[in-house]
Formats: structure tokens, C-alpha cells, sequence
């Protein structure tokens, strides 16, 4: 399953007590929106809109779709140690840890390449 995919799968709940002030974070691609909903989640928790549970869920969420994933570990760790069993929060952690082992994966390989084209290149200049 692909990470859009399973984000989407797990961020359809109600967010905020029912408020869809944050919505923006787990609905949409547009990257502007979603940190606006960011925002909005974040001025949604200040004025105890939402719980801390619901906020740092949310934002993790919110930050792995955005590629900010230092940030989203943080929040999740943050997360289950204050709610050890939460299974969206488990899931959520999985998602970004197998994010995580692909794009040091597909980084590893790219600096394979681009080694093995600068020891090409070598050997061709040294002929």
C-alpha cells in the first residue's frame, strides 16, 4: 500500500471534537493547504479545540505528507509514550518508518549510480 494511500485510509476521522477546522492537513495534496491546515490545527489546540491526543496525531499526519518527517517522528513518539496503545498512532508510526527505510533505500541507490558514473568517467579520462 502507498503511503498516500494509507494516510489517506487512516486520516478519515473527525477532527477536533467534530470541528473540520484541520481537515485541510489529511484531505488535500495541495501543499499550501495543507500547511494552512497546519496552522489552523495548531490555533485549534491553543484555544483547546482539540485534545493534545488529537492535535499531535494530526499534525504527524499533516507533517509526513509534507515530507517533514524529523518533525512527524517527534510527534509520535511524543504521542505513544503518553498513549502506548493508540493503533492509529502504531500505524501511523509504522507508515513513516517504511517511508523512512524506502527513501534511504532509493538515496542509497541514486549515490550508487552517481559513484559508479564518476568512476566511469575516471577510467574513460585515464585511457
Amino acid at each position: 500500500m502507498s503511503i498516500a494511500k494509507a494516510v489517506e485510509a487512516i486520516g478519515t476521522i473527525e477532527l477536533c471534537n467534530g470541528t473540520p477546522t484541520a481537515r485541510p492537513v489529511v484531505s488535500r495534496q495541495d501543499r499550501m493547504v495543507m500547511e494552512g491546515g497546519l496552522e489552523e490545527l495548531d490555533a485549534a489546540f491553543a484555544k483547546k479545540k482539540c485534545s493534545l491526543r488529537e492535535y499531535q496525531y494530526l499534525a504527524a499526519l499533516g507533517n509526513i505528507k509534507l515530507g517533514k518527517y524529523k518533525h512527524a517522528r517527534a510527534l509520535l513518539t511524543e504521542l505513544l509514550q503518553s498513549h502506548p496503545n493508540d493503533r492509529q498512532a502504531i500505524q501511523l508510526q509504522s507508515i513513516l518508518e517504511e517511508t523512512l527505510m524506502h527513501d534511504g533505500m532509493l538515496g542509497l541507490a541514486i549515490l550508487g549510480v552517481a559513484t559508479a558514473a564518476v568512476a566511469g568517467l575516471a577510467w574513460l579520462r585515464r585511457r
